[in-house]
């Protein structure tokens, strides 16, 4: 069984304070963390690698810290990583980002599931998932709770507002967790130690490596800029009996006859 992880560094919003008047984020504290989404991923495959055998294989892009996170999930029992390094800060474009991630995988070699974290939780955006799949022309299994090998099947549970669904799909899958579908293991001392003292333990690839013609790296989307929204305007209270309150919401929302 082999397994692929897609992962996401991003900075840590503890850090981080919102000034709404003067519409700006500050940053007091510049550190990065794993996405929370990712890191649930990450248990997810190493918990199938654990029940069906095979090896775990993190994928990463972004700037060289990426390595870190890598190397984090790494200390966890990964067997592998793989980074992207782009200091451009072309993979800000999810259509690029997923391109080059989806040529990460294909030069990985063959695989049997493909995991990552269903969002980012600095943009909220979750469309990495299903952007590769589409590219990989993979089935997807997305926001699932657990994840299961049987066979040529991956068999998953998905939560829903009605209740809990099985979904299953045949092998090679791609298949995205949210943040608390799994608790994420801790790394030993030893993982850790073994992990820095092996430079080769993260192997480093360019965009360039990936996409000779630069075709990928061209962005799709562009930004106009960013705002915050208009504060809400304060409601009123209405108090009185059912009738009477029933009867003002009636006459505010001009229904009345």
């Amino acid at each position: 069984m082999r397994i692929i992880v897609l992962i996401n560094q991003i900075l840590d919003p503890s850090g981080m304070t919102v000034n709404r008047r003067a519409q700006q984020v500050f940053v007091n504290r510049r550190e990065y963390i794993l996405n929370p989404a990712d890191l649930s991923a990450v248990e997810a495959a190493l918990q199938v690698r654990d029940a069906a055998g095979g090896d775990v294989t993190i994928v990463g892009l972004g700037p060289e810290r990426v390595v870190e996170s890598i190397r984090q999930a790494l200390s966890m029992g990964a067997d592998q990583g793989l980074a992207i390094i782009d200091e451009s800060g072309a993979a800000a474009d999810p259509a690029v980002r997923a391109r080059l991630l989806a040529a990460a995988v294909r030069k990985a070699g063959p695989f049997d599931l493909v995991l990552t974290g269903d969002r980012v939780l600095d943009s909220d955006g979750g469309q990495i998932g299903p952007r590769v799949a589409e590219l990989l022309d993979l089935p997807q299994l997305i926001s699932v709770e657990t994840v299961a090998c049987q066979e040529n099947r991956a068999e998953a549970i998905r939560s829903t507002e009605t209740g809990y669904q099985r979904v299953e799909a045949p092998l090679p899958v791609l298949a995205t967790l949210p943040p608390d579908a799994n608790r994420p293991r801790f790394g030993t001392a030893q993982r850790i130690v073994n992990v820095y003292r092996d430079q080769s333990a993260v192997k480093c690839l360019s965009p360039a490596d990936l996409d000779p013609t630069g075709e990928a790296s061209s962005p799709q989307t562009r930004s106009g800029g960013r705002g915050y929204p208009t504060p809400r305007e304060p409601g009123t209270r209405l108090e009185g009996t059912v009738e009477e309150i029933t009867g003002r919401l009636v006459t505010a929302l001009g229904l009345g006859a």
